[in-house]
This record gives structure tokens, sequence and C-alpha cells, in this order.
């Protein structure tokens, strides 16, 4: 998908939060990187994320990740969520261009619309509040109605995109 059909989207000032249900999150581990491509490949399959993906390409993905190669891995900012013994959902935050990063939220579809993404997101947010600091980012494709709405309403904003 090309990159203008994404908007990179800001919160800034964080809000100030109160801490709630944390669920069963732990940070990610590298063992938790077969785990993590399959949730990927299952939360945009047929979705307007989806590109034909498939395991091999959606470990590509996450070893990407682990590497930094999306900006500095950020895994004690980062989170997965497990229920009934297997991951339902992430949120996975690098440090790009000096400012967190969202890299990825996911959502496996056998758990969506029960709250996962935005208490991801609101954890991260907590966190980076406590760290002192002050902006978070994400990008989202535009179509992806769900994540939009969810972002909109956490505060996101449209900013411009960063010359490159």
């Amino acid at each position: 998908m090309s990159a203008h059909h994404r908007r990179l989207m800001r919160l800034e000032p964080l809000p100030e939060l109160v801490e709630g249900d944390q669920d069963s999150v732990r940070c990610p581990l590298p063992e938790d990187r077969l785990a993590l491509a399959q949730l990927m490949l299952d939360s945009y399959r047929g979705s307007v994320d989806d590109e034909g993906e498939d395991l091999a390409g959606s470990l590509r993905e996450v070893d990407s990740l682990f590497a930094s190669e999306y900006g500095d891995w950020l895994p004690s900012f980062s989170g997965i969520v497990e229920l009934n013994g297997r991951p339902a959902a992430a949120t996975l935050v690098t440090r790009w261009r000096n400012a967190p990063f969202i890299a990825f939220s996911l959502t496996h579809p056998d758990f969506r619309r029960r709250g996962l993404a935005r208490r991801g997101l609101l954890r991260v947010i907590h966190a980076l509040r406590a760290a002192d600091d002050t902006c978070l980012q994400l990008v989202v494709t535009r179509g992806n109605t769900p994540a939009e709405r969810l972002y909109e309403a956490l505060g996101f904003v449209e900013v411009d995109r960063p010359a490159t």
C-alpha cells in the first residue's frame, strides 16, 4: 500500500490518566516472535491493511521490529495481552524520529470490540507520561475506520508527514 494512503497522527500533550485494569499484559520477548507474527497475520487478514502477507512475511516484520528497523525498539513500553492462553492483542512501540511511535497495534479478530486496543494504547500513554515523554505518534491507513475512530477519540490528530 502506498504511503499516500496513510495518515501520520500525533497525541500531544499526553493526557493524565488513571491507571486501570492491566488484564494479563506483559512485555514482548524474543521468543514471542512466532506468536506475534501469527497475531499480525490474523489481525490484518481481510482488512484494508491486508497486503496478502504470509506467515514468513509477518515473521520478517516482527524480526525487523525487534532489530529496531522501525525505530529503536521499546519492549518495556510495549505489551501483549493474553486471553485464553494466547495473544489476543499487542501494542508494539518504538522511538522513531525522536518520538515514541506505535509501530503496530494488533487485535486478533476473535477478541475485537472488547477495548483491548484502547487499553493497550492507554497503558502506553501512561507509561510514556511516567517516563516524561510528551507525545506519541502512529500511522493509520485511511479507511481503517475502527482504528481511525479509536485514535481520534483518544485525541490523536493528523499531522504533516516529516521530510524523509
